[in-house]
Parts: C-alpha cells; sequence; structure tokens
C-alpha cells in the first residue's frame, strides 16, 4: 500500500510527540506500561534507541525510574547501552543522582552483562561513562554500596583488573568492620595478603616494588625497566607497597604526594567510632584517588590507625 503524506505526518507524530523529543515509547515507559511498550516494539522495534533532546533512550528511562521489567525487555530486544558520542547517553549516566532509586534496574543491567558471556561488556560501559569512571564508581559507592562491590566483582576477570580487586576486597573489608568494630585491629597483613589469593605476587611486582620504595616514584621509569605499561607498574608497585612494611600517616603523606590537610581528612573519618563506607565516598569527593585511599584502608585493616 503505497503511504501518504498525511499517513507519513502521523507516523512522524507517533514516533516524536512532545517538545522533548519523546516517542511514544518514551511515554509508555514513563507510565510503566509493558504490554504498551511490546506492542511499540514489535511493531516499530527501529524505535528502540530513539533519543529524546537530552539523549535518554526508552532505556534510559526504565533505568532512571527503576523499573526492572520494562529494562529487561528492552535489553534482550537489543536496547543499547553505551552512549555514541553524539545524541545518545550511557545508560547508567541517565540514573546518575538517583542510584537508589534505580537500584533494582542496575542490577538487572550487571546481571544482563554477566548472562552475555562477555566479561569486558560492563567493565566497558562503566568507562564509558560520560562522568568518568572514578566519579560514577564513588557515587555508586555512596549511594548504594553493595552493588558497587557487585560492580567490582564482575569487572575482575583477568590480571589487567589487580587494581579493581585489591580494591574491591579493602572495600568489602571495611564493610565487614561495620558490623563488627571491635575486630578492627586483628585485621592484618594476610588480609592485604589474600588480595592476590592464588596469583602470588610475580617477579616484576616484586621488582616494582622495591624501585618504588627506594625512591623511584616515576612510573614511567618503572613501566620501562620492566617493559610494563605505565598503568600496570603503578598498579604493581603501589599494591606491592601497600602488602609490604607498616605504613603511618607520616609515611603516606610524602609517598603519595598526600599534604598535611589531605592526610588529616582521611585520619579525622578513620577515626570516627562508626567506621564506614562513607570513608571512601568522602575521600572520592576530596580527589583522593584509588590507590591513596587503598593505602590509608589497608593501614586501618592493619590497625595502625
Amino acid at each position: 500500500m503505497k503511504t501518504t503524506s498525511s499517513s507519513l505526518l502521523l507516523l512522524e507524530l507517533f514516533f516524536v510527540i512532545d517538545f522533548d523529543d519523546r516517542t511514544a515509547l518514551h511515554c509508555a515507559v514513563a507510565a510503566g506500561k509493558l504490554p504498551v511498550v511490546e506492542f511499540l516494539i514489535e511493531k516499530f522495534p527501529d524505535m528502540i534507541d530513539c533519543t529524546t533532546d537530552c539523549g535518554e533512550t526508552a532505556a534510559c528511562v526504565a533505568t532512571g525510574l527503576g523499573n526492572v521489567k520494562i529494562l529487561k525487555y528492552l535489553l534482550n530486544n537489543g536496547a543499547q547501552m553505551k552512549g555514541d558520542k553524539t545524541t545518545r547517553i550511557n545508560i547508567l549516566d541517565s540514573a546518575f543522582g538517583s542510584f537508589e532509586k534505580a537500584e533494582g534496574t542496575i542490577k538487572e543491567i550487571i546481571s544482563f552483562c554477566k548472562e552475555d558471556g562477555k566479561p569486558n561488556r560492563l567493565k566497558e560501559l562503566i568507562e564509558d561513562s560520560h562522568f568518568g569512571a572514578d566519579r560514577l564508581m564513588s557515587k555508586l559507592i555512596e549511594d548504594i554500596p553493595s552493588v558497587a562491590m557487585d560492580i567490582f566483582d564482575q569487572c575482575v576477570y583477568e590480571e589487567t583488573s589487580l587494581e579493581n580487586r585489591s580494591y574491591a576486597e579493602m572495600i568489602r573489608n571495611l564493610a565487614r568492620m561495620t558490623t563488627r568494630p571491635t575486630d578492627v585491629n586483628e585485621k592484618s597483613i594476610q588480609t592485604l595478603r589474600a588480595l592476590y589469593g592464588k596469583n602470588k605476587p610475580s617477579l616484576k611486582k616484586i621488582q616494582a616494588t622495591e624501585m618504588f620504595m627506594k625512591g623511584e616514584n616515576s612510573f614511567l621509569v618503572i613501566a620501562r625497566v620492566l617493559n610494563v605499561a605505565t598503568a600496570t607498574a603503578e598498579v604493581y608497585a603501589i599494591d606491592g607497597y601497600c602488602s609490604g612494611a607498616p605504613l603511618s600517616y607520616q609515611d603516606l603523606a610524602p609517598q603519595f604526594n598526600l599534604n598535611n590537610e589531605e592526610a588529616d581528612i582521611i585520619a579525622a573519618e578513620l577515626r570516627r567510632d562508626n567506621v564506614s563506607l562513607r570513608i571512601v565516598r568522602d575521600a572520592l569527593q576530596n580527589a583522593f584517588s584509588y590507590n591513596q585511599i587503598r593505602l590509608v584502608l589497608a593501614a586501618l585493616i592493619r590497625g595502625e590507625i
């Protein structure tokens, strides 16, 4: 059947129905009408990744509203999760600022990536964030720490994820301390060594650690000497140093570019009776790196603070 100009106009109005460039699909998702969503996708599959004027797809709307059933349906029907650098935003970015409300849908995204059989997918989604992986993860830790741990756990799939593995373990240990604060002093160096599990530190990790402790704090130099990537050299050195001799704040400040004021900020948090994930949140908001935070948490676990 030949399509008339009037029917084309109706179709255009159907796809874009308001001044925000929302489609009928966006409205159906916002209203929580799964049967309508299913009908629209069946009849107009190309509509699934249409964006509003602020870059939100229907999947973004479902994520932000915490509608797990609709999000699951959209993902199973090919809805995109990453941004496209032009109009479409990252599905996680759409929920930034309302992660508590979106906890169920973010869990669904994690589950979808896991079932998809592509271990890189979740890591790539985090790194694709407009806010940056560090800021996105710090917000997740602040709002829904248990989900943040799930993300860390799933992103650990190869040796290059050593940094994430160490950090995730530190967060987990810190969470345990909140329920048993009297056990803090019983946490020992064995906790840090357990980070490696069956993967004992390699010779290159040991060499990187030794170079770092002897004063070579240029990871470019360490990387060149050991023939590894700069980021890898940094992880090797700091993880090794973290597992080595006991640290104090006097040690931390000069070695890791923490001035006294910055060290005092973390120290004040660690001295509170109710140790919690707030430490990590506040430290991240003060622009400390993951490695700096991990070192401070290591000192806490060893009972030095």
